[in-house]
């Protein structure tokens, strides 16, 4: 019963529009991040020892053309950019974060984090520049009052 009145009232709230913010709003923040070649490598020096983010023949037969980067480094980045770029780099204004992989990440590859804000909301995708494909997508920050 209660979780039948709280939807109501979190219904009741929600805007009209239900397109995706980026296609109401023009974009709020642009980050790019840094190329960096040792990133997975630097995963497996904290005990990760999934092959497919560090050895070539493993990444073929799972598919990859090379060794992919991690999703918690895609997710990680993801989040830097959304603290660097709308929260003043204030990680306790990180109320909740989530996305979906859409695509892998090749170590090395420049990641763009596009942004849309409305209020604490933060709507954002992530793309590899150099391929111009959407690796996160769907992703939604919520921040708490500064």
């Amino acid at each position: 019963m209660e979780f039948a009145k709280e939807a109501d009232r979190l219904l009741s709230q929600a805007p009209l529009d239900y397109r995706p913010l980026s296609q109401r709003q023009s974009l709020t923040a642009r980050h790019l991040s840094d190329r960096i070649y040792t990133l997975a490598l630097l995963y497996r020096l904290n005990g990760d020892e999934n092959p497919l983010h560090a050895d070539p023949q493993r990444a073929t037969v799972a598919g990859f053309d090379r060794p992919i980067l991690h999703g918690a480094a895609s997710f990680g980045i993801a989040a830097h950019a959304v603290l660097r770029s709308v929260a003043d780099y204030q990680p306790e204004r990180l109320a909740s974060f989530e996305a979906r992989f859409s695509k892998p990440v090749f170590p090395g590859e420049t990641i763009r984090t596009e942004m849309w804000q409305e209020r604490e909301r933060v709507s954002f995708q992530c793309r590899v520049v150099g391929r111009n494909d959407i690796v996160l997508s769907n992703g939604l920050a919520t921040l708490r009052a500064a």
